[in-house]
C-alpha cells in the first residue's frame, strides 16, 4: 500500500514539478510522515510495555517465592535426653485416642471428616488427644508413612526409621495452657515413637506459638521450606538446609 502511494507521489511530482504540488500530494506526504512517526511511537510504547512486564514479572516471582515453614527434628540422642526429663503437669490430660472412640473424634472433627480420619487409622497413623472435663480439646497425629501436608501444600517423605507428627491442633479457648507441649511430650515417650531414630515435624512460618513450642521442647530447625508459585498454574517447593546447631535444652 505504502509503495503504491510512493510511486504515485513520484509520478505526480515529476509531472507537475516541485513548485506545483497539489493538495492531494501534500496530504499524502503528511500521511506518510505521520505514519512513520506513529510507527516509531508504537514501537516505543511496545518496548516500554515489554520492559514494564518484565519488571512486574520479576517482582511477582520474588514475592511468590515465600518461606512457608520450617522442618524441626529431634534425633535419637536428643530423644533420650527429652524422655529423661519430667513432663509438664498438662501431660496428665493426654492419652492416645483409638479408632473405636468415634463419638469423641466426631465431636471435634465433624461427621464429614470421619472418612479421612478413618483412612489415617487404616494406614497405621496414631492420634493423641488432650482432654478437658471429658471432652477432646486438642490432638496431634503421628505417622511413619509419607504424608501430604495440606497447610504447606507438598508431600512429606518419611525416611525408614523416622516418625513424622502432623495436624497439631488445640481449640482456641484452651490455648496458652501448655496443651500442645504436653501432647508432644506424651507422643515422644510412646511405644510407637520409641524405636524411631528421629522425630520431625513441619511448622508454618506464621505459626509463632508452635515455633515457640518446638524451641521449648528442644527440637532443632533443620530445613527451611520455600514455596514458589506463578499465576496459580506453576508451583515448586524447595528446601534450604540450615547449619547444624545443638538443640535448645528443655528447662530442667
Amino acid at each position: 500500500m505504502k509503495k503504491n502511494i510512493k510511486r504515485f507521489l513520484n509520478r505526480h511530482e515529476s509531472a507537475k514539478g516541485r513548485s506545483s504540488k497539489s493538495t492531494l500530494y501534500q496530504i499524502l506526504v503528511v500521511f506518510l510522515r505521520m505514519s512513520g512517526r506513529l510507527r516509531n511511537f508504537l514501537h516505543f510504547i511496545k518496548l516500554g510495555w515489554i520492559l514494564n512486564l518484565a519488571g512486574t514479572t520479576y517482582r511477582r516471582l520474588r514475592r511468590w517465592a515465600k518461606l512457608r515453614g520450617e522442618q524441626f527434628l529431634l534425633r535419637v540422642s536428643d530423644l533420650e535426653a527429652r524422655r529423661s526429663r519430667p513432663r509438664s503437669p498438662e501431660a496428665e490430660d493426654v492419652r492416645e485416642v483409638s479408632r473405636s472412640e468415634q463419638a469423641l473424634l466426631e465431636a471435634l472433627f465433624g461427621r464429614d471428616n470421619m472418612t479421612a480420619i478413618n483412612r489415617r487409622f487404616a494406614a497405621g497413623d496414631r492420634c493423641w488427644g488432650s482432654f478437658y472435663e471429658g471432652r477432646l480439646v486438642g490432638y496431634l497425629w503421628a505417622t511413619q508413612n509419607d504424608q501430604y501436608d495440606t497447610e504447606l501444600e507438598h508431600k512429606v517423605r518419611v525416611p525408614p526409621g523416622e516418625t513424622y507428627f502432623y495436624d497439631c491442633y488445640v481449640i482456641p479457648i484452651q490455648r496458652g495452657e501448655g496443651r500442645m507441649q504436653a501432647l508432644i511430650e506424651v507422643m515422644l515417650v510412646s511405644d510407637y515413637v520409641r524405636p524411631a531414630a528421629s522425630v520431625f515435624c513441619q511448622v508454618n512460618a506464621r505459626n509463632a506459638p508452635m515455633l515457640k513450642v518446638m524451641e521449648k521442647i528442644g527440637f532443632r530447625a533443620e530445613e527451611k521450606i520455600i514455596r514458589s508459585s506463578f499465576a496459580g498454574v506453576w508451583s515448586r517447593t524447595s528446601r534450604e538446609v540450615l547449619p547444624r546447631t545443638e538443640p535448645t535444652p528443655p528447662p530442667g
